[in-house]
């Protein structure tokens, strides 16, 4: 047999490297010696207890750390529990996260792909405003924030400057601001913000925002089935076209803000017990409002300043002062909806 074939051969017989599972402590007494021992593939499966660890994972790549649910806690006193940077496929799952200082990140996912953080509490020891963010997501690709309970942050998840970020199913509490993708420079980000809850239960977050979604043209991005209670601003949208569906709000000063976010689309969203329902500001045109409902608008159900914009089937009920307030020039294109008390210009 030549040896060019027979090497091929070998090759395709040989049995594939078993991946590894690391244990901590019971192998390692840290879970940076274990991360630092890992190789591609392999798992880290994290047991009970507390580990005052801050962990670095750089330029690596197949990795999975798993821990034993809320028995499982890493404490971070100056920094912040996880720092992911330039990594593939990194996934953090089933720990609580502890930050200890107002200035902390619960995690940083830096100029990642694909990287993932799954079912952890992330949570600050003591709300104390300032630039605290519980996942961190900088110029990442694909990467997953899914089932998180994240508690006391200035920010719950921030997202900047990636592409195809995906934050669902998370649960946030006691923020500033829950969920803000931040998207700068030329890239078509397209998150996607679905099935979250958040909830602003702390007194100094009264004038907090539940999702807050910036982004440039050609930047858009999706914001599905969330629900957010108790802060000032349940949706904040500025600055590209988004689409929003099937979204609540509940107990705030205004459900949803447009400001200078064109084209922007709205359907099957429902606003109940906030001063504002919707209020679209002046620059902010063409947005279309489809099948939206409010219930006890205390100010105004509907109020638009922007032109250009289409509102079909839409309902206010029990409004207890106007169910639309159009404040613009005109332009507006009114088909459909269930409107009692109404000032058109």
């Amino acid at each position: 047999m030549r040896p060019l074939l027979a090497a091929i051969l070998a090759l395709a017989v040989a049995p594939d490297v078993a991946a590894a599972v690391l244990k901590v402590p019971k192998q390692f007494s840290t879970i940076q010696a274990a991360v630092d021992a890992a190789s591609p593939g392999d798992t880290i499966s994290i047991g009970k207890g507390t580990f005052d660890e801050e962990v670095v994972i750089d330029q690596r790549t197949d990795l999975e750390l798993v821990g034993k649910g809320k028995k499982t806690v890493v404490r971070a006193f100056v920094s912040r529990p996880f720092s992911v940077t330039d990594s593939q496929r990194i996934v953090l799952r089933k720990m609580r996260l502890r930050a200890l200082d107002a200035a902390n990140l619960g995690v940083l996912l830096g100029g990642c792909s694909e990287c993932q953080v799954r079912d952890c509490r992330i949570d600050l020891d003591e709300f104390g405003g300032g630039l605290s963010v519980g996942v961190y997501v900088g110029a990442g690709t694909d990467t997953l924030v899914n089932g998180n309970r994240i508690e006391r942050f200035e920010f719950g998840v921030m997202a900047e400057e990636g592409l195809r970020a995906t934050i669902i199913g998370n649960e946030i509490s006691n923020y500033s601001v829950g969920i803000i993708p931040a998207f700068k420079g030329g890239v078509d980000a397209d998150a996607l913000i679905a099935d979250n809850v958040m909830t602003g239960e702390h007194s100094d977050v009264e004038t907090g925002t539940g999702i807050w979604v910036f982004g440039l043209a050609g930047q858009p991005a999706s914001v599905f089935g969330n629900r957010v209670e108790g802060t000032e601003t349940g949706v904040r949208v500025e600055g590209a076209a988004h689409v929003l569906d099937d979204n609540r709000v509940k107990y705030a000063t205004t459900g949803f803000s447009f400001l200078f976010s064109g084209g922007s689309e709205l359907s099957g969203n429902r606003v109940d017990a906030c001063d504002v329902g919707f209020t679209i500001d002046a620059g902010t045109d063409g947005v279309r409002l489809a099948d939206n409902r409010t219930k006890k608008a205390a100010v105004a159900a509907f109020r638009t300043s922007g032109t250009g914009g289409v509102f079909v089937g839409n309902a206010a009920k029990k409004s207890k002062a106007l169910d639309l307030e159009d404040l613009s020039a005109g332009g507006n294109i009114y088909v459909g909806n269930d409107f009692g008390n109404v000032v058109l210009p």
